[in-house]
């Protein structure tokens, strides 16, 4: 508070620090407002307020649309999460869905019936051709069989002399086509017994891939 500087009025009388202002009259007190029934259903109980008294009823805490938010750390690992989640889920569908398709024949038993399959072509052509030209070979073979036959019934008493020479060389070349044939016709029965194992064994693995592909 400001003091003033003592003064004098006329009459010499010195002025205090309040002298001189305008008195105010303090105020009556004022009774409490009574609360209507209307009021008293607006009141909340807060218990007791006092200097170093804790409250009887600790307020109820509230929580704002912004207090449910979650921490941002946590939303950037949900969001990375959530692709392989998405990924998880396709992947079980399509499992199951698989799972329901008749089975597929597996990766080796497909690639061994291609190749079993494409090796008893190629030994089923190889053999058709072997076995022409065995049937020609042995055509000629019969041939010439015929020519010395022809030549030996020419009289009751044997080759005339004047077709005896041409009877040598039908009888030599006879011979020699004889002696070839044997050899002919055992490899023809090789090739004709590798090759119907080759057959045997395609058709046993497309009768696995039947059986799988039934089940």
């Amino acid at each position: 508070m400001a003091w003033f500087r003592p003064m004098t009025s006329g009459a010499g009388a010195r002025l205090g620090p309040t002298d001189g202002l305008p008195r105010v009259r303090p105020r009556a007190a004022q009774p409490a407002p009574r609360l209507g029934r209307g009021d008293r259903a607006r009141v909340l109980p807060t218990g007791f307020r006092g200097r170093g008294l804790p409250d009887a009823t600790p307020a109820r805490e509230t929580y704002g649309a912004s207090d449910l938010e979650l921490p941002g750390s946590f939303r950037r690992f949900f969001r990375l999460l959530l692709p392989t989640l998405v990924l998880l889920v396709a992947m079980s569908i399509a499992s199951e869905v698989r799972r329901q398709r008749p089975p597929a024949l597996s990766v080796q038993l497909r690639n061994d019936l291609i190749r079993a399959r494409a090796l008893a072509d190629s030994c089923t052509a190889a053999l058709a051709e072997a076995e022409a030209s065995f049937r020609a070979y042995n055509a000629h073979v019969d041939s010439l069989h015929d020519a010395v036959r022809g030549y030996e019934s020419l009289h009751p008493a044997g080759v005339p002399a004047d077709s005896y020479s041409s009877y040598l060389a039908a009888f030599d070349s006879y011979n020699v086509a004889a002696a070839g044939w044997q050899a002919r016709a055992d490899s023809l029965r090789a090739s004709w017994a590798a090759c119907k194992e080759v057959i045997e064994r395609h058709n046993a693995l497309a009768d696995s891939a039947r059986r799988m592909m039934e089940q």
